[in-house]
């Protein structure tokens, strides 16, 4: 009775011996519970070294804390920008405040109820897990924190602001529905051809605790194409082609958040004034105190590609401590040149 016990014991160790070596594999189950939260962080900063490089962020230090009274507003408030957003391409994003996050429908990104309640659950059993405060630099200018989550078991990471919210064009995410995209909200029309120039701009305006106040975003997409003309001789035969540029469609999103605006104006304007074979706008960012913010300052761009810069310091009640507010006017012409081929 004995052997045969011994033998069944044997038996089932090879078992569980096949089952560590090749079962788990088929799972996708990783078992390697050696690794740190460090080791991971690190990886994953690996894996997204070239998005966030083409964003300018980068991160500049890291501290595991304990908060005991972690809440959601660690992780959802206004006093930095850290939710990363997308427009029309998936090589870099932008980042923006929370208060942006939640009102946007032009950009790509993760729907804010989601977010929230992915961390709501965290935090419910936020003994589980590792808090590690990070230190960020966006832009080369202001610096933030974003707090991320650790599962004390396998050192994966669970969340941060950033890091687990970077969509990248083989993700599987944007296939589900935690992803608020264009398609969603009707999106703009006629945007059919190249795209031509783009560009997006965050204003922000600070106050002396550091926190921030207000901001202000803008996004411009130029669509258009190449129409090919014959380049005729003296006997009307063809020698060539030239290619005319032809706009078919000039796309503006922008967005605004102002945490009192009875001292503070976050403003966008943006005037379309493109032609057949041109885009061409104006353009009005401005952030700060109201005392401070121009007043119709489109009146004076009334050359191509001019800009005025209203950026300054003012004291805002606290003389020892000026503070930077930033604004700009633009008046943008995109018309590509001909391109002469010939035969």
């Amino acid at each position: 009775m004995k052997k045969v016990f011994l033998s069944f014991c044997t038996t089932i160790i090879m078992l569980c011996s096949c089952t560590s070596d090749y079962g788990l594999d088929v799972l996708e189950i990783d078992m390697n519970f050696n690794r740190t939260w460090q080791q991971e962080l690190s990886e994953v900063l690996e894996d997204y070294s070239a998005i966030l490089d083409s964003s300018s962020v980068s991160l500049l230090d890291y501290k595991q804390i304990d908060y005991l009274d972690l809440d959601t507003s660690y992780f959802f408030n206004n006093k930095s920008r850290c939710h990363p957003i997308y427009f029309n391409s998936f090589d870099r994003f932008t980042l923006v405040p929370y208060a942006i996050l939640k009102t946007d429908t032009a950009a790509i990104h993760f729907k804010y109820e989601y977010l929230l309640n992915s961390v709501m659950t965290l935090l419910s059993n936020i003994d589980s897990y590792n808090v590690v405060e990070l230190k960020w630099q966006y832009n080369g200018e202001q610096q933030f924190t974003t707090y991320s989550l650790f599962d004390k078991r396998t050192n994966e990471l669970m969340y941060d602001n950033i890091l687990t919210n970077i969509i990248t064009p083989e993700s599987k995410i944007l296939k589900n529905k935690k992803v608020l995209t264009r398609s969603e909200t009707g999106g703009s029309q006629g945007n059919s051809g190249q795209i031509i120039d783009e560009s997006t701009d965050v204003l922000d305006f600070w106050n002396k605790g550091n926190e921030l106040v207000a901001s202000v975003l803008s996004h411009w997409v130029e669509y258009g194409t190449w129409n090919e003309v014959p380049i005729r001789d003296s006997l009307n035969k063809v020698i060539g082609y030239s290619y005319q540029y032809q706009h078919i469609h000039l796309s503006h999103h922008s967005d605004r958040w102002s945490a009192n605006e009875t001292y503070i104006t976050a403003k966008v304007e943006f005037q379309d004034l493109s032609g057949s074979t041109y885009g061409m706008f104006k353009r009005f960012l401005w952030v700060g105190p109201n005392e401070y913010c121009p007043s119709a300052p489109f009146d004076y761009l009334d050359f191509a590609n001019e800009l005025d810069d209203y950026s300054g310091f003012c004291d805002f009640m606290s003389p020892w401590y000026p503070l930077q507010y930033r604004g700009f006017a633009e008046y943008t012409v995109i018309a590509p040149g001909r391109a002469p081929v010939y035969f």
